[in-house]
């Protein structure tokens, strides 16, 4: 058997969100009460079934209790006001980023014969091919209260996604905002979708993931028709190649040419809100990832 010694010494500083007195909270130097269910607003899925869940607030949270969202929002209004005296102008610094699933940088890992350590000396260190990748990123300490209540820029003038599947989401966040209900804030000239609550934070993510918006899923799946080549002739071979084995046992959509058509086509339209799913049940869309 092997194991390896515990290590010796204490952390400076641990703090716990916690909704329980369990053991993680015993061990810590502060605890901050965290709402339970029912007394918070918020969204879950799970992989059991296909439904969307609303974690409606029956009751305010008790005494000092705060939700996840409002708990962290009092935290970065206090960190923003500490963050004035020591670093009133953005910083730069390095940072380093894990190879994601599913991108060039992890499929074109070689695997035949092991992956190279550049630790042991084994290859070069090369960022983004033999380590993690590494970025030079601006850190606004003195606004990060303000950064957390809103959304921008990088999502209104660059890709958002994962998995591979990256979106222009300038034209989607510019859409949103300029939706009657949609709250906005202004701050260093420029003007943001607002999230001050929990459930605008959640209306924000139904309509930016293709699990819940049509129009989202739909451009997802042209992503990945592109990545698969299963659009135009490739895809007419393709289900040709899939009649022949299983016959009439399976369907197409007339007139689809490619994924995109075939799978989020006729849900092109859809969408759902936070106050939809409270009254009444919702399922999510098919998506191209199980991450939407």
């Amino acid at each position: 058997m092997k194991y390896r010694e515990s290590p010796l010494g204490k952390l400076d500083l641990l703090v716990d969100l916690n909704m329980r007195m369990n053991t993680t909270p015993t061990y810590c130097d502060i605890v901050l009460p965290a709402a339970h269910w029912y007394e918070k607003e918020d969204i879950n899925t799970t992989e059991l079934h296909s439904f969307l869940h609303p974690m409606g607030a029956a009751v305010r949270p008790n005494w000092e209790a705060k939700s996840d969202w409002d708990a962290y929002k009092f935290l970065s209004v206090k960190f923003a006001e500490i963050a004035k005296k020591h670093f009133p102008k953005p910083v730069k610094e390095v940072v380093s980023f894990p190879l994601g699933h599913d991108t060039p940088g992890e499929i074109a890992q070689p695997a035949l014969n092991g992956v190279q350590d550049w630790k042991k000396g084994e290859c070069e260190i090369i960022p983004g091919k033999t380590t993690q990748g590494l970025t030079v990123i601006a850190r606004d300490f003195a606004n990060v209260d303000k950064q957390y209540v809103s959304v921008g820029p990088l999502q209104k003038n660059g890709k958002y996604g994962f998995h591979g599947i990256m979106l222009d989401g300038k034209d989607l966040y510019e859409n949103y905002m300029n939706q009657k209900h949609t709250a906005t804030v202004e701050w260093n000239g420029q003007q943001y979708i607002a999230m001050n609550e929990a459930k605008e934070a959640a209306n924000f993510v139904l309509a930016m993931s293709g699990t819940t918006n049509g129009e989202v899923s739909y451009r997802q799946w042209h992503e990945e028709e592109h990545h698969t080549g299963l659009h135009g002739e490739n895809y007419e071979a393709a289900k040709k190649a899939v009649k022949s084995i299983y016959g009439d046992t399976v369907e197409f959509r007339e007139g689809a040419h490619g994924l995109a058509e075939e799978i989020a086509g006729p849900d092109r339209n859809f969408t759902v809100t936070y106050d939809d799913i409270v009254a009444q049940p919702r399922r999510w869309l098919t998506v191209e990832n199980p991450y939407g």
